[in-house]
């Protein structure tokens, strides 16, 4: 028998058939192998995620740890220098009541004994006076008594007066000397303790909440007499008016009625920083409209700030704050003082 032809032959419709099925196997396969890329793709980052975060924690954590031993060994030492110096007023304050005590117990001692000598010298001297001047007349005794008398006192009040005022000086002279050197220590042993909070502050990128933001309250009272502010904000970022571009970032801001600082904090200042923070304050009324009809008060703050760059800072009418005696200070307000206005104006715009 003949083979049926239909059963051997594959026409056009079944080979059709056969690509599609191995094209939907394909599709098939491939998407299987998406879901799996994808999933695991996200547990990857997932991952990533979560030991990031657990990096972050760990970081923030060593850094508030680390702020608080600081915090701690700061307040530590200056307990320490306060018991110091109130037990060494107090040892001080006994040894000089000692020392009056001894002093007063001598000098009436010496005084009664030399007193009473020169009482009994004095009735010897008298008796034989008496005998010798019979003679004369009793005015002119008398007249020569009181003459007596009032030499023998003063002899008497010169040596006293000289004794009290002397031992008063030795002891002012003494007294002021040390303390003057007990504040120049700590002038010198606060400097030093704030120097070193700063330098701390700076390599972790925290001088503006944690240097600057604390003494700009007390800087504005002392230099502008601004006690009340309206607003205190660090780290501000604000785009311009009717902009939606990038936002300009401000370290510090204060407002007050008439006045509005702004603060720039820079850990490695240059003179080019200077000139783009003159720029940004040309721009100032359009990131902030508030400040318009306000003096505004430019500040430029860094932990140590260079002969050349504060002078650069003076030219444009800038004050520099850095480290002085003993705290954050500005270094240049008499030198800006004297060029006249220290301050810009931001012209109000017409409506």
């Amino acid at each position: 028998m003949s083979a049926n032809p239909k059963e051997s032959i594959e026409t056009p419709d079944t080979k059709t058939d056969s690509l599609e099925n191995i094209l939907e196997q394909f599709i098939a396969s491939a998407n299987r192998l998406v879901i799996r890329m994808e999933e695991s793709d996200k547990a990857f980052k997932d991952g990533i995620r979560a030991d990031t975060q657990k990096f972050k924690d760990g970081i923030r954590t060593d850094t508030q740890k680390f702020k608080d031993e600081i915090r701690d060994d700061t307040r530590n030492s200056k307990d320490e220098i306060r018991d110091d110096t109130r037990k060494f007023k107090e040892e001080i304050m006994d040894d000089t009541g000692e020392f009056k005590a001894e002093m007063k117990a001598v000098k009436k001692d010496e005084i009664r004994d030399d007193t009473r000598k020169f009482k009994e010298e004095l009735m010897d001297d008298i008796g034989e006076l008496k005998a010798e001047m019979k003679a004369f007349k009793k005015d002119e005794i008398r007249d020569d008594t009181r003459k007596f008398k009032e030499e023998v006192i003063s002899d008497i009040r010169e040596p006293k007066a000289e004794m009290k005022a002397f031992k008063k000086d030795e002891i002012r002279d003494d007294a002021k000397k040390f303390g003057d050197d007990i504040r120049s220590d700590t002038r010198k042993m606060i400097r030093e303790m704030n120097r070193k909070w700063a330098e701390v502050s700076d390599k972790m990128g925290t001088m503006d909440e944690d240097v600057v933001a604390p003494n700009m309250p007390t800087i504005i009272r002392k230099y502008f007499g601004d006690s009340d502010l309206s607003f205190f904000g660090i780290r501000i970022r604000k785009r311009k008016k009717e902009d939606r571009g990038t936002p300009g970032a401000f370290d510090v801001i204060a407002v007050s009625k008439k006045n509005f600082y702004v603060v720039e904090v820079k850990s490695e200042p240059s003179p080019e920083d200077v000139d783009t923070f003159v720029g940004i304050l040309s721009e100032l009324g359009e990131y902030f409209p508030e400040s318009k009809g306000k003096r505004v008060v430019p500040v430029f703050y860094s932990l140590y700030i260079n002969g050349d760059l504060l002078k650069h800072l003076t030219r444009n009418r800038i004050y520099a704050m850095g480290l002085g005696e003993e705290t954050m200070d500005l270094l240049n307000f008499e030198a800006v003082s004297e060029l006249g206005r220290s301050i810009l104006r931001v012209e109000t715009e017409e409506d």
